[in-house]
């Protein structure tokens, strides 16, 4: 029971530590795109291709920050059990 107490509270106490960067770039996304509609609707080109590259750029540094979160979990899973807490 304590095992899964213990795993339980380490994967939860991850995803809280990961929480805040993931929802201000989702934020972040959010708001490129509706500046990329924006820029579109008045045909400024140079300008939404700039945020359409700054967009890939934040996607791409969510999915980074999605795998580090990943790792993070998998690693204490088997730390956990490898380390057979009790």
């Amino acid at each position: 029971m304590l095992k899964s107490g213990v795993s339980a509270f380490g994967l939860l106490a991850g995803i809280f530590v990961f929480l805040p960067i993931l929802v201000e770039c989702i934020v972040w996304l959010i708001t490129l795109q509706v500046c990329i509609g924006v820029g579109d609707i008045f045909d400024l080109k140079e300008i939404t291709s700039l945020l359409k590259a700054s967009g890939n750029v934040i996607e791409t540094l969510l999915s980074i920050i999605l795998c580090c979160m990943m790792i993070l979990m998998v690693s204490t899973v088997i730390m956990l059990i490898i380390g057979g807490v009790s």
